[in-house]
């Protein structure tokens, strides 16, 4: 009994490995492997589509076309060729300068004197008469200047001086008080031809 006993038991072995093996060589070699699925694509937004706002154009103003003033022109005056101008000769005697009168300004009023009597002027002492009732006006007048007229009493003090020519122009000295000195050292200020005295008019107005 024991001897079929283990004759069994190699039997059914033998017959476990067997089917083993033969259910192993029916498993193909090669499995196919399955396809992965790629994940499918994430949807794509959709943008909406804004509509771009219009602006709206100012309208162009039309400029008017203004028409351009016509200047008139002045008529063209014919010229005569038989009218010859006649030429006006200057009077340089009556030229303003240091030249012509010998003065510079600064100069003391005593020496200009001198140097216009020289030239032939004389104190004029016809037509308006000094101012006498201003003090510097009395007091130069009194030193023996005839030709004074009168004087300012405000900054340098001019006093208007007159001579006159023998071609009857009238020579006006302006003098000055620099600082505290006396009257006796007044200066040139400045001077000038004013007019032409017609000595007919200058007897008729004394």
């Amino acid at each position: 009994m024991r001897g079929n006993w283990k004759s069994c038991v190699c039997f059914a072995v033998f017959v476990c490995v067997y089917g083993f093996i033969v259910s192993a060589c029916s498993v193909p070699a090669t499995t196919q492997a399955e396809p992965v699925l790629a994940p499918a694509p994430a949807p794509v937004p959709q943008v909406e589509n804004t509509p771009t706002p219009q602006v709206e154009r100012a309208p162009v103003s039309e400029v008017e076309n203004t028409p351009t003033p016509q200047v008139e022109r002045a008529p063209t005056v014919p010229v005569d060729d038989t009218l010859t101008p006649t030429p006006v000769a200057p009077n340089e005697s009556a030229v303003n300068d240091a030249e012509q009168f010998g003065l510079q300004e600064g100069m003391l009023y005593a020496e200009a004197r001198e140097v216009l009597i020289e030239q032939g002027w004389e104190p004029h002492t016809q037509g308006a008469e000094p101012n006498l009732n201003d003090a510097t006006v009395s007091e130069l007048f009194d030193l023996g200047y005839e030709e004074i007229k009168d004087c300012s009493g405000t900054g340098v003090g001019p006093c208007r001086f007159e001579f006159m020519n023998d071609a009857g122009e009238l020579l006006v000295v302006s003098t000055a008080k620099m600082g505290a000195s006396s009257n006796q050292d007044r200066v040139i200020w400045s001077w000038f031809i004013e007019e032409l005295i017609d000595a007919t008019q200058e007897e008729s107005s004394s």
